[in-house]
């Protein structure tokens, strides 16, 4: 699917003809620069952050076994018999969901999103001039205990309503964004997101996952493990 999309932005561009500084709007479609843009965002979306993303998950997931439990229980609610996954069952597959954000609140691939700032604009005592590069640190922000209860713990009931369906409307939107926000959000966002519960789920149906000491760090563009010491058990069922 990653590599589909790809391929269509390259289609894209050399269908169009377009050049490098060639005014989009005159032809009434995407600049060569945007299209580069956008196969440059959407494969680093895809390939780092999906991977790191996941491994980061795993480790989560494999660190605290009764949200593992529960997360396993789900899934098999979901495809009793050894039955696929389906759009349906993912639809209602709200804890896996809440897993999810949970590690994106936790451990983000993307610990801040840039921008920069196309206005004069006055924040707190401090002037910042248009052009100015801004980074909003959201890692922070997500494990702040003025803004999560509890936050350095993984626990993925936080995004969870009364009736055990996964929802953030309690939570403020800008509070985890491991996609970026607005018009210059990550373009692989759905994508990355499908993929990973579709991985997860069939990785935790098949194995109860165990990780050895704690995992250590890299940060270059992107958050990412240092080494994933896993242990794979194959479930007996």
């Amino acid at each position: 699917m990653g590599r589909c999309c790809l391929e269509g932005l390259v289609d894209a561009a050399v269908l169009s003809g377009l050049k490098p500084g060639v005014n989009s709007k005159v032809l009434g479609g995407p600049s060569l620069g945007g299209l580069v843009l956008s196969a440059t965002c959407f494969k680093t979306c895809c390939c780092q952050k999906l991977g790191n993303t996941l491994v980061f998950l795993m480790y989560l997931i494999a660190k605290n076994k009764e949200s593992q439990k529960k997360l396993y229980e789900e899934i098999m609610r979901l495809t009793p018999n050894g039955a696929q996954l389906d759009s349906h069952s993912l639809s209602e597959a709200h804890y896996l969901r809440a897993c999810i954000m949970e590690s994106f609140r936790v451990l983000p691939t993307a610990p801040c999103v840039a921008r920069i700032l196309e206005s004069d604009l006055k924040l707190s005592d401090y002037y910042l001039k248009a052009g100015t590069v801004v980074l909003c640190h959201t890692w922070l922000a997500g494990l702040d205990e003025s803004n999560f209860e509890d936050a350095k713990s993984f626990s993925p009931e936080r995004w969870l309503s009364a009736d055990g369906t996964c929802s953030s409307v309690n939570i403020h939107p800008f509070l985890v964004v491991p996609f970026g926000v607005g018009r210059r959000v990550c373009p692989g966002k759905r994508f990355v997101e499908l993929e990973l519960q579709v991985i997860l789920a069939q990785i935790v149906r098949q194995f109860e996952i165990d990780f050895e000491g704690e995992m250590e760090l890299n940060f270059e563009f992107l958050l990412a493990p240092a080494a994933a010491n896993f242990t794979m058990k194959e479930r007996v069922r």
